[in-house]
């Protein structure tokens, strides 16, 4: 009986699972083995998709604020949460459509809060004091701030320049 060229032999049975293993992690595609592994504080897996994704983040952030600056403020925390919830990712959904929604969720917080400090400005610009301004204004004002320099906190050294 000859031997069948598509069977691997018993011996390069791991080598070439290992083989494929190598070849989906270095594939450009996101698969839910690597989401998995991802979950699991897999370092090399959210370094990845930051390189995919992050280029694309900061485009669609600038798209909606309209400021480089401010955009590339804003994208580096949709990644930031992104690994500090990261056992809540659907391992089986696209983490493009993930990362996309976090995005938009970081805009309009960033759009919230800048209403808010406009209108203290104004308010204080007007009547010469900040007494005008609601308590829960400031309140929430001062969450927002808090909420963003965790954020920054939370970034490598290098983001925070």
């Amino acid at each position: 009986m000859a031997p069948d060229k598509h069977k691997i032999p018993k011996g390069d049975k791991d080598r070439q699972e290992m083989m494929e293993r190598s070849v989906r992690m270095n594939s450009d595609v996101i698969t839910p083995e690597m989401l998995g592994a991802l979950r699991s504080g897999d370092h090399r897996v959210f370094e990845r998709i930051y390189l995919k994704y992050s280029h694309k983040i900061t485009e669609f952030v600038f798209s909606m604020v309209k400021s480089f600056v401010d955009a590339e403020e804003l994208s580096p925390a949709v990644f930031v949460y992104m690994w500090t919830h990261r056992d809540r990712i659907d391992c089986s959904k696209d983490i493009s459509s993930y990362l996309f929604v976090l995005a938009r969720f970081n805009i309009l917080n960033y759009f919230r809060s800048r209403k808010i400090h406009e209108s203290y400005v104004t308010e204080a610009k007007h009547t010469g004091t900040a007494e005008s301004v609601s308590s829960d204004d400031v309140v929430y004002a001062r969450e927002i701030a808090l909420l963003i320099e965790l954020t920054v906190n939370k970034m490598p050294p290098q983001r925070r320049k």
